[in-house]
């Protein structure tokens, strides 16, 4: 147990990807950092070969990868929503309840998910009329009167 035993140089390896995670943020490399200190931690209870060792990094970092990456990445980087594509079609087929009168051609409010919106409609739509978002144009939602 040197200065050089392999459990601390399985550590410094491990510090060593942390530091290029932070210096490269693709959050994937900080896996081989914990498979690097996993295989450290293996080490201080037990003497195995280098192939063991290999084997415990590879395995440890690639399982981690997998299984922890995607949820990891939603904790520190929230679960995105909006923007794109998807999330016009997503609101789709959402009710919302109207905030400020829609008289067309003048676009009025809707109030949707804790947000106002400006929304458009082909009919007048009294406020505080429910109605249903048929599309989204930009910061714009396109709405129909949910007929009853």
């Amino acid at each position: 147990m040197g200065i050089f035993s392999a459990e601390i140089i399985w550590f410094l390896i491990g510090i060593a990807f942390l530091a290029c995670e932070l210096a490269v943020p693709a959050f994937v490399i900080i896996f081989f950092g914990l498979g690097a200190w996993i295989t450290a931690a293996l080490l201080l209870f037990t003497a195995v070969s280098i192939n063991i060792q290999v084997v415990v990094f590879l395995a440890s970092s690639l399982l981690s990868l997998f299984i922890l990456r995607k949820y990891l990445q939603n904790v520190f980087t929230g679960d995105k929503k909006g923007g794109g594509l998807d999330s016009a079609l997503a609101v789709s087929g959402e009710q919302a309840v109207v905030t400020e009168a829609i008289i067309p051609p003048a676009a009025g409010k809707i109030k949707y998910s804790g947000t106002n919106w400006q929304a458009s409609a082909d009919e007048r739509i009294e406020e505080g009329e429910m109605v249903v978002i048929i599309s989204q144009d930009g910061l714009q939602m396109k709405v129909e009167k949910i007929s009853l």
